[in-house]
């Protein structure tokens, strides 16, 4: 089924206004296009809206899968990262471009340069059930922060217990006075999280050797 049949009635009722459709990512609705932010729109591109549409309404239909809070605030304090995928051994990894999966080897391809993809290594911290190896495709930043809103507050709850998380999983995190002096300065930052703690302290940096 493909997402304008799932969708058929919203589509129609919204045509029959005289109205062009829009996907409010923050619920998972056909709305009018006049309705929402262009922000909160899925199909919001700068090149162009109408193309995005299209390709949304032509393409199949899926569940939306679901994130924890904890799982969304990691991956906005590391804008580096656009996709994270599962190995067929288990091993989450993380992508600083799209990779391709090759089945015949277990893992995703991405790049030739050891620095593009990174293992995340948080133990029970940071799960990603919903990322599995049977995935046909990496999954996106953009998928897995749809629909989030989150304030301040909020946001500095998630990231005190990632960084307290790290702190315990990481081999040779340097001595930091408080946790909560950095969730403050994360956010007061802009979130420029390689300022306070590197990535290569936090993610395990991984090499393809072919093992």
């Amino acid at each position: 089924m493909k997402n304008k049949e799932k969708y058929a009635r919203e589509i129609v009722e919204t045509a029959i206004n005289g109205r062009h459709i829009a996907f409010d990512k923050t619920n998972n609705r056909v709305v009018p296009c006049n309705s929402i932010l262009c922000a909160d729109c899925l199909f919001h591109r700068e090149e162009s809206c109408l193309l995005a549409t299209e390709a949304w309404a032509n393409a199949e239909y899926k569940e939306p899968r679901q994130f924890t809070v904890r799982e969304k605030a990691f991956i906005n304090l590391f804008p580096e990262i656009q996709y994270i995928a599962r190995e067929k051994g288990g091993k989450l990894i993380a992508y600083l471009e799209k990779p391709s999966k090759n089945k015949k080897l277990g893992w995703w391809l991405c790049g030739i340069s050891p620095y593009s993809f990174f293992e995340i290594r948080l133990g029970d911290f940071l799960q990603f059930e919903s990322i599995q190896w049977e995935d046909e495709e990496p999954t996106s930043r953009e998928e897995i922060l749809e629909g989030q809103k989150m304030n301040n507050d909020e946001l500095k709850k998630d990231i005190l217990s990632i960084v307290k998380g790290a702190m315990l999983e990481a081999d040779e995190l340097p001595f930091i006075e408080t946790t909560e002096y950095i969730a403050d300065a994360l956010i007061a930052g802009g979130l420029k999280f390689d300022t306070v703690v590197s990535h290569e302290e936090i993610l395990g940096s991984k090499e393809k050797d072919g093992d």
